[in-house]
This record gives C-alpha cells, structure tokens and sequence, in this order.
C-alpha cells in the first residue's frame, strides 16, 4: 500500500479525541490484556483513591506513570491486568456526609440514626465517579474501571476481616489503653502516620507555674514548665529528674524561694543581680514531696498518691525548669508514669474535645484549646504564675478536619509492629524505590521508628473489627468471614456494616448464659488499602490459588505522602501475612505545584482547568512535560503550559516533521513498502538505525529500572539526530527518489512510534495508522498491540560507525560554536578548519568523516594537529572531591604546582596518564583537565578536542556565500508561491553586476538546488515575482512553472 500525502499541519488535540473513540470502537485496551497470554502475567496494583473528590492535576503524575508502565510492559508480551479502585469508607466520607444533613458531631450522627447515617454515606460514594471516568479516560490512561473494586463491598470486606482474623491468631492484634493522637473534630484516634501528615507551625503558650510545696519545703515553690494549659485542671503530679541538680533560687524583687534545675537558672534569672543561689541539691531531695493543687475540682477522685512530685528519667535538661506538669490521659511519659506511681488516668474532656461537668464553671463547654485564655487568666489570679511567654512551635494537626490533635488515653485496638521490626525492615530491603534515597532515608526511618498501629476508630462508616468480646469476663473472639457470623443468627448476612451486623451476639463458649457483643470500633481505613492486593480478589474465598500468581505486585506508583500512607500499611500487612513485601518497585512521584511556587488553590485561582488544559494542548504533551520532570522522582514540580508547550515543540514536532517529511516525498514517488523496501548498504542509513537501536537500549534500560525521567531527554535526543542529521543530510537521496533512503526512514519511523506509545499513546496511535502499509501491520489493529522493537548487540565494523559519527558531530558542534561566537553565516563558505586531538584514532576517524564535516561546517579542508596546545592551552587542577580528604591543607601547595605544570606533564594529563609533579602522584581522577582556547580568537574545545577556523576570505568562496544565501531566499520565494517541493520552474533573476558575478559562477548549483532553470527573461505569463534583498543588493525575483 502506498504512502498517502501528509496534511499541511496537524492538531495533536484533535486527534487524540479520534483516537479515544478507536480505543473505544475496537476495545484496544480490553484486547491489549486478552491477546497477552495468562502465564506471563506483570502485576501492577492501583492505590485506591477517596471517593469524596474530582480529579485534580494532581493525579495527573501519578496516572501518568501508572499507565506508562503498564503499557510499556504489555507491548515487551506481558500480560497486566490494572483494576481501579476506590477507597469509600472512612472519615473523607463521614465528613462530607455530615456537612450535607448539618449533623454536628458524634452524638448528632447517633440520634439521626446510624443506619441512615451510613446510608447516605454509601450514596455519596458513587458522585463522582462520572468525572473520574472522564478525567482518566481523557488523559490517555487504561484502567479497568468497569471491574472496578470498592473498599465497601462485602467481597473485599470479608477479605479484610480474614486479613485482621489472620493477624489475630498469630497474636498480632491486641486491645489497650494508650496515648495516642486523638482528633476532636473526627471523635476518634488517627494512626501515628495519620498524625504525621500535617504539621503546621502554631503559637502556644510557653507558661511557668508556681508549685506550691508542703512538708519540710513548705514556703516554697518548684518552678513548673508546660505548653499545654488546658492540661492542668487534669494534673495529678510533677516529674522531676531525681538524679538532676537543683538550686534553691531566691528572687531579689518577690522575695520567694525557687526550686529549678540547676542549669537552667540563666534562663529564667538572666541578671546575675536579681538572684541568690542558696543551696544546691539532687532532685531525690523533692521525692514524694506533696504541693498545692491548681485547681481543686478533681481533688476527690484523685487518689492518695496524686499532687506530689516524682522522679522520672524523661525530664529535658535543655528546655523548661527541670520540672514538668504531668496529666496522665494527655501524654505517653505521664501516662507511663501514671501506671508506675498509681495514678488514675483522669480525662477532663468529652469526645469532642470539649470541657466536661465537673471542670470549674467558666470553662465547662469550652474546646481545649480555647480554655488556655482562661485558666491563665485564673491562674494568675490566684498567683500561680511565675512566667508567661508565647513560642513558635510545629504541631500536629487533624489531616482531615485541620483541627489541632491531642495527645490521649484512650482504649482501642492495635497491631504489634515494634516487636516484627526487623521482619519489615528486611521485607523493605527487598523493594526497589526510585527514587532509590527513600528505601532507607524516608520509608526506611520510618519503618524503624515505627509504633504498634492504632487500627481501631470510634466512627461510624467502615469496615467493623469483627472481634465479638464480653467486657466482664474478657473473653473474646475474631470472626474472619460472613459464614462464620451467619452461625450465629437467622437473618441471612449480605452486608457486615455495623448497622448490619451490631445485634448479632454470640453465646459464650466458656462461661454458660453470658454472650459477647462486637467492640465498638470500626477498622482504620488504611488498613483496609493496604489489604487490596488479596481483597481486591476476595481472597482467599475466590482465586486462591491463582493467588500466587497475582501477587506481589511487580508495579505501584503513589505520591510521596504515601510513605507514611499506602506504602507503610502495604508493607505492614503484607510482611505480617506472608513475610514477603506487597511490591517488587516502586515509583515515588511528588508534589504539582502552581507556576507560581504556591501550592494549587481554588480559592487563588493560580492553576489553569485540567480537562481544559488536556483539550487545549492535548494530553500526550502533559504527559510528556510531567513524566520527564522531577515529580518522577519525588520532587516538587511546578506546572507550567510553557514546559507543556515545550513537550510538543522537541518531543511530537520533530516526530510529525520526520513524519510528513518522509510522506511527502514518498507520496511523490509512489514508494510502497510492500513492494519496494530493501536493505540499505548506506552508512547514514546503517547510522540512523543503529542509533535507533541504541534509543531501544536506553528506554529498556530507563523501564526495566524504573527511572522513567530519562525516557523523554533520550527521545528529544534521538528525534534531533533524526531530524537534524539524518534527513537533513539525506535529503538529496529522498529528492532522487532513493529506495535505500526511504526503506531506512519508513523502518525508523514506524519503530520510533513504538517506542514512544507508552508513554505519548495518542500521536504513537495516530503515527502508527499511518505507517501501517502492510497487511501484517495492519491486522495487529494498533500500536498498542504491537511488540517493541528489540535491541541488538553490536558488532565492530557497527561500533566504529557510531564512534565515526559521534567524534564528527563533536567536531561540527566546535566549528558551529566559532561561527556563532564570532558572527560567521553559516552560508559562508571557509577555508579550512584545524582539529587539534590527541589520539591517533580520533585523528583517523575525523579524517574518515572529513566530507561531512566539511559539508556541514562549509569548509573546503579539514587538517589534523596531535598537539592541541598548537589551538589551546591545557589546564590541569586538582580533583578537590577525590583528593579534599585524602591531602587536606597540602591541597594547596598542589594547586600551585599545577599553575605550572610542564607543557610535557599537561599532555599526559589530558591522555589520562599518571602523572609525577614532585612529591605528588597524580592518576587521572585525581586531577581535572580542561582546555582554553589560546593565540587565535577563532578557537573553541571540549574536554578532548580543540578546532579552529581558518577566515581567510577569496573572491570565489565569497560568491558561493552569495549564492547559497540567494538559494535560501529562492526557496522561501517558492513556499510563498505555494508551489510543490517537487515542482520545476523558469527563475529569472534580475540584480547589479557584482551579484550577477556570484549568480554565473555558481549557476549550476543555484539551479540543482531550487530545481530551475535560470533565463534572463522569462516567456509569456509570470506566475510569481518578487524583491528580495542579498547581501544588501536588490534582486528581482520571477517564477514561472515549467
């Protein structure tokens, strides 16, 4: 089948709309699994997204690389299925549920009615779904979204209990009271890598209080340091450091006696003549010592063992008075401490945060933090107070509410992962992340500071921790799936929500008569993400032993925050199931920035609209400008339309202008490749293919080791060579209808297009229909179906050739750099041009290369000098990197030395040889070497070459100068003509004598190049004419078809 003629442009937008609806119309996704066989299968897991928002840009990194993986995967002859998912319970949910019915918190939802409630919060799940389908099916991306897994179906909830089931039985689930985050905003615990996710600088106050002592220390204060007021109408104790040294401080201007922490005294007294040291002593000295409480209104349910001071071995010596508040329910050392001495844990506030009856009057009904106002206020009115000051700290914030968190003992239930350290630190070890610093700087920091895993919710909309317990007698046990529930009931089980499932008992097999009645916890929705791997199958009730076979995943890819997220409870559950991670790789992408630096805001309008975006620019240059950025590798990138732009202009450009190039000529010719393709023994044919087969290498290598960032700089690359090298310098092969030439560029183009499917889908699939010209392309039915070209190893006689080009281009980038620095038309023909190298085999290779270099330079010679220091001066200095350590301050002594290095040494310097300078021997890493361009301004050198420009001008090499800019202003004269390239044509060309000279002498190659035939006066009518300017002489321009 021939070539068809290319349009004049092309809309990149527009047809990838054409091809969505071919995707659509011939299922090239569904076939692109279906076609793959079943025993070759790459997993790739999809984080499950809440289902509370619309896509934004940014998901567009994260689904970008999700589908660019899969599809390069797929086209290397696997098999990879990708099922989306949705994440539906939890708090996201609750939240906006709430908002929409005015519920209020915790008790507004109980008395609306929990049932109804979880209902409407299973009714919002699917709102946005509509929009999700749009967004990820315009971007490009394959997804099964048809198939898709819910967190709140009962297949992947049963899944979930046999998870937590399994755990239990090994010993790994277990109920306590501790200090956690507690939001009270959500009236419930968060995880300690929720509370992690929004740190936010805040002021509090920084407050010093009197402790008035009793006893022997009566009259007497201990100088007690807290940042949490609200606290103190719930202190039960001070904790001192009983090995600490305190000084007993009398205070010139109160004239009152002070106990503190010996170092600390310049903090508070910074005035030497404003205190008097009496004594010193060891903190042992307060043990047990009773003080006044601050306030009286817990005084009774206190206990005998509570206001009194006591030694601990987690007191600062660096901040504070050496003393410290202590309230048992409000932080993990004072609960600590709360058990050891025989405190009660005595909690002031409700489930919201708020003051409770029993508080003094004025802060009944306040939120915590808005009673520290007021018990200051009352505090120093009573004369509590020693000092109050206010301080700029971080603080842990509710990542859903934005609520400051609190720190609170509370029950709930737990996972043992301090005791399993060490088997997720090795399940760590065995995943590859890109970026390869997180494994053990981030993630890896994290899994060894890691707490046992507060999974228990005191919530509403989730999945309920299926333990059924009798809180009197203790006995408890785990149901891991609906057929064992049903045993106990006659209702038939189809949904294990609360409301479901929350009058279900369970008669006691220990103790006749009694019944356990499930914990009133829901599962932390993390827990539930991190079990999608063998939920999403509903294993192990279905594919169990297809199982092994789907899992681990070979794929994930999610934000950075998910290292403390997705990442964290995947590697949990999966190390503690299987003792094998739930991930082989994975790709760690990073934050989307407005363009202005800020982060991405509605309210600010600093961002432009996604899908207008897409529609505007089209989806493959986004994909382009975002898979090449650092957000690949978990960096901060901000979004740019110009960096889009830029993804069109070096990336699908250069491939459309190879494209229409190679079809335009072809489409003259009539060139088929079915009947008139055959094997090119040209050497730029044999060039361009052999760098095609090193782009196969470099995006297999950049794939396979998950560093997508380099795919896009090495296609810029190659679509350069292509464009700017090979058909710039085949071109007269293609005006002469050369079969090599087009058999070559046909091959490189169709297997380019492959290349770049996975990741610039749309213009691959378009470029794809274009080229396939033959029935066994054809019936492959898309690119997408196609396999990737495979790389080959190279031969020598292969490996010259590229090394032949490479050290010519290198040459011809030095002589273009001197034309540019010193202002020399390209057009203008020189006389020579000087290569200064050192290697023989440079030398010989440049020689070999010598008429492309001269063509492309526009030089009529090109000579050889083995001693560059004829062009440049060689520079030798110290390799500060290699050597800072190993030489320290002589380092010095050695930079002076090769300030004047022998012009002998130098040389071997720049031959990579070691070289003796005095006591000093230098390998070559150890020293840097460069050279300076000397003598001659018309010079310019890389780290191995040195080239100079003869310009030396004659009569004959100024007119050719003329003459190739007149065939440039004769060719832009035809385009505005609008004629065919292959069109001949009458010129005539009317100018002064001195260009008519230029004209004669250079006639032949005028006329070859513009294909005319110039007469002094052309016949009959003229069907363009114009006035052009050459060198600063009038030319009158007339063309006429022949």
């Amino acid at each position: 089948m021939q070539v068809e003629k290319p349009a004049k442009g092309i809309d990149f937008p527009a047809l990838e709309k054409e091809m969505l609806k071919k995707w659509d119309n011939e299922n090239i996704f569904q076939r692109s699994i279906l076609e793959r066989p079943e025993n070759k299968k790459y997993n790739f897991y999809d984080g499950p997204p809440f289902a509370t928002g619309l896509p934004h840009f940014g998901h567009f990194v994260p689904s970008s690389i999700k589908d660019a993986f899969p599809r390069y995967f797929t086209m290397q002859g696997n098999r990879v299925e990708r099922r989306f998912g949705w994440d539906c319970h939890g708090v996201p949910v609750e939240l906006l549920v709430q908002k929409e019915l005015g519920l209020n918190g915790k008790l507004d939802i109980e008395n609306f009615g929990i049932a109804k409630f979880n209902q409407a919060c299973r009714a919002s799940v699917d709102r946005y779904t509509k929009e999700w389908r749009n967004y990820i099916r315009r971007l490009g991306r394959w997804v099964d979204m048809e198939n898709e897994y819910r967190t709140m179906d009962t297949p992947f909830m049963e899944s979930v209990w046999h998870a937590l089931k399994t755990l239990y039985d090994k010993g790994f689930i277990y109920e306590s009271k501790f200090v956690v985050s507690y939001s009270v905003a959500l009236g419930t615990t968060l995880s300690n890598f929720e509370a992690s996710l929004d740190y936010r600088d805040v002021q509090d106050p920084s407050l010093t209080i009197k402790a008035k002592l009793k006893g022997k220390h009566a009259g007497k204060s201990l100088l007690v340091w807290t940042t949490t007021p609200w606290t103190l109408p719930a202190n039960l104790a001070i904790a001192i450091d009983g090995k600490g040294i305190y000084a007993e401080v009398h205070d010139n201007a109160s004239n009152e006696s002070f106990y503190i922490l010996k170092n600390r005294v310049s903090a508070y007294w910074p005035n030497e003549d404003n205190y008097k040291i009496v004594r010193e002593f060891l903190g042992k000295e307060l043990e047990n010592t009773s003080y006044e409480p601050f306030f009286s209104s817990w005084v009774e349910s206190a206990g005998e063992n509570a206001f009194k001071v006591y030694a601990t071995n987690y007191v600062l010596h660096d901040t504070g008075t050496g003393a410290v508040h202590t309230a048992p329910a409000f932080g993990e050392d004072d609960f600590n401490a709360a058990k050891h001495y025989g405190l009660p844990v005595l909690d002031h506030l409700d489930t919201n945060g708020k003051f409770k009856e029993g508080n003094p009057a004025e802060l009944v009904g306040l939120d915590f933090k808005a009673a520290d106002k007021p018990i200051i206020v009352d505090l120093k009115k009573r004369g509590f107070v020693f000092k109050h000051e206010t301080f700029v700290h971080s603080y842990p914030h509710c990542y859903r509410s934005g609520l400051p968190l609190m720190y609170r003992a509370v029950p709930s239930w737990f996972v043992k992962i301090e005791e399993n350290k060490e088997l997720l630190l090795k399940m760590n070890s065995q995943i590859n992340w890109m970026p390869d610093h997180i494994k053990t700087g981030r993630f890896g920091k994290w899994l060894e500071n890691a707490r046992d895993w507060n999974i228990g919710r005191s919530r509403y909309w989730g999945n309920p921790i299926p333990i059924w317990k009798n809180t009197e007698t203790g006995e408890e046990m785990c149901i891991g799936s609906v057929a064992e529930l049903q045993q106990y009931t006659d209702k038939t089980i189809t949904d294990i929500h609360m409301e479901f499932i929350d009058d279900i008992v369970i008669p006691s097999k220990k103790h006749l008569g009694t019944y356990l009645t499930r914990v009133p916890f829901v599962l932390d929705c993390w827990f539930e993400s991190g079990s999608m791997p063998y939920a999403q199958h509903h294993y192990p009730f279905e594919r169990s032993e297809e199982f092994k076979d789907l899992f681990p995943a070979d794929f994930i890819c999610e934000g950075l925050d998910q290292t403390r997220g997705w990442f964290y409870t995947l590697t949990l559950l999966s190390g503690l199931l299987f003792e094998k991670p739930a991930f082989k790789n994975v790709v760690v992408n990073g934050l989307i920035l407005a363009e202005d630096g800020r982060k991405m805001s509605k309210s600010l309008k600093n961002y432009p609209d996604p899908m207008a975006t897409l529609d505007e620019f089209g989806a493959d240059s986004v994909r382009l400008f975002l898979l090449s950025s650092p957000a690949t590798v978990a960096e901060e990138v901000r979004f740019s339309v110009d960096g889009v732009k830029e993804s069109t202009r070096r990336v699908l450009l250069p491939l459309w202008n190879a494209y229409s190039f190679f079809a335009t000529y072809a489409s003259i010719d009539n060139w088929d490749p079915t009947k008139d393709s055959v094997k090119s023994t040209n050497s730029l044919d044999k060039w361009i293919l052999l760098r095609l087969n090193e782009l196969v290498k470099n995006i297999d290598e950049a794939m396979n080791s998950y560093q997508i960032a380099k795919v896009a700089p090495t296609l810029i690359e190659f679509f350069d060579d292509l464009n700017n090298w090979y058909i710039r310098r085949s071109r007269r092969r293609f005006w002469s209808s050369n079969k090599e030439a087009y058999s070559t560029l046909y091959e490189v183009l169709l297997q380019a297009t492959q290349i770049l499917a996975p990741f610039a889908p749309f213009a691959a699939e378009y470029f794809f229909g274009k080229l396939a010209l033959t029935d066994e392309l054809k019936n492959v039915g898309s690119v997408h179906l196609s396999l990737l070209p495979k790389y080959c190893e190279l031969n020598a006689e292969e490996q010259v050739l590229l090394k032949e080009v490479a050290i010519a281009r290198r040459t011809v980038e030095l002589g273009r750099t001197i034309r540019v620095s010193h202002k020399l038309k390209n057009r203008q023909p020189l006389k020579k041009l000087t290569v200064g190298v050192l290697s023989k085999e440079y030398g010989e290779q440049i020689l070999k290369m010598k008429s492309v270099i001269c063509e492309e330079l526009n030089v009529k010679d090109v000579s050889i000098t083995y001693d560059p220091s004829e062009l440049a001066k060689i520079i030798v200095k110290p390799n500060f990197k290699v050597l800072g350590k190993s030489l320290g301050d002589k380092i010095k002594d050695l930079q002076l030395l090769l300030n004047d290095i022998s012009q002998d040494n130098a040389t071997k310097a720049l031959r990579k040889e070691t070289i003796q300078i005095k006591d000093f021997t230098l390998k070559p890493e150890h020293v840097l070497v460069e050279l300076r361009p000397s003598g001659s301004n018309l010079v310019a050198t890389d780290a191995e070459l040195v080239a100079a420009l003869d310009p030396t001008m004659t009569e004959e090499l100024r007119f050719e100068g003329i003459a190739r800019e007149l065939v440039s202003l004769i060719q832009k004269a035809r385009k505005s003509a609008d004629f065919n390239v292959e069109d001949k044509i009458y010129l005539q060309l009317k100018t002064s004598n001195a260009l008519a000279q230029a004209i004669n002498s250079n006639k032949e190659y005028i006329e070859d190049e513009t294909l005319s035939k110039i007469v002094e006066e052309i016949d009959g009518q003229l069907e363009f004419t114009t006035e052009l300017d050459c060198e600063g002489e009038k030319v009158s321009l007339a063309m006429k078809l022949i």
